[in-house]
């Protein structure tokens, strides 16, 4: 065998080589994230089973998009109506991600408007964000968009400020909303914007409601384990 062929062997033997390594650990990489994902399904359905309302809500979200488990959409909503029967924000959402995903018809919309005013009017924030888009899919059967780009600009004063600075927005949403307005006339955006007024009025009072129990759920939690080291425990 000559020197040339020796070194192509010895390259072709190490590219095997590295491609069986990298192959078998994305193999294990995926393994182990799948087993995570179903002792973790499986750890929030025994809490969900016992009652908590918030792992009720975690579990028909992980239903929905098959996290641990198969995706089953009917049970995912069986789960997500379970949490909403105690007012939960997350499940209202979740429950409103099921329509809005589901639509084929008006009602699907109506549905998932529905639970995501629901969320709203407990002052969570991302709301707007979907009740924007679920009448941006109404409007594009009406042809009328006065209320998507109210929600969206109220959406954006808010997820682009101090106040909201951290919320993200999904793939394209910024754009399919933010380009209503080239669909729009001058008067119809003069009452879009009017509209965006009335929204953030009225939702603000609920959002500062929401975030004052959860400082005061921080507080009372900070002093329970305050008390508790204080007292030796």
């Amino acid at each position: 065998m000559t020197r040339a062929k020796s070194c192509l062997l010895t390259v072709l033997l190490f590219l095997i080589s590295w491609l069986s390594f990298i192959f078998t650990r994305e193999v294990a990489v995926e393994w182990f994230n799948d087993y995570k994902e179903i002792r973790k399904f499986h750890a929030i359905k025994e809490k969900a089973e016992s009652g908590d309302i918030y792992a009720q809500a975690q579990l028909g979200g992980r239903y929905i998009k098959g996290l641990g488990v198969g995706q089953d959409q009917a049970e995912g909503g069986l789960w997500l109506r379970r949490s909403t029967r105690s007012g939960i924000i997350s499940g209202q959402e979740w429950l409103g991600h099921f329509y809005f995903d589901a639509v084929v018809a008006s009602r699907g919309i109506d549905d998932a408007a529905r639970w995501y005013g629901m969320s709203a009017d407990q002052g969570h924030e991302k709301a707007l964000l979907y009740l924007a888009l679920c009448h941006k899919a109404a409007g594009d059967v009406s042809g009328s968009y006065i209320e998507a780009y109210a929600y969206f600009l109220s959406y954006s004063s808010y997820a682009g400020g101090r106040k909201f600075s951290t919320l993200q927005w999904p793939p394209g949403a910024r754009e399919d909303l933010g380009g209503l307005a080239k669909l729009m006339t001058a008067s119809e955006l003069a009452l879009a914007s009017r509209r965006s007024i009335e929204i953030q009025a009225s939702f603000e009072p609920k959002y500062l409601a929401r975030k004052r129990q959860e400082a005061e759920k921080i507080q009372a939690e900070y002093d329970k384990l305050m008390k508790e080291k204080s007292s030796g425990k």
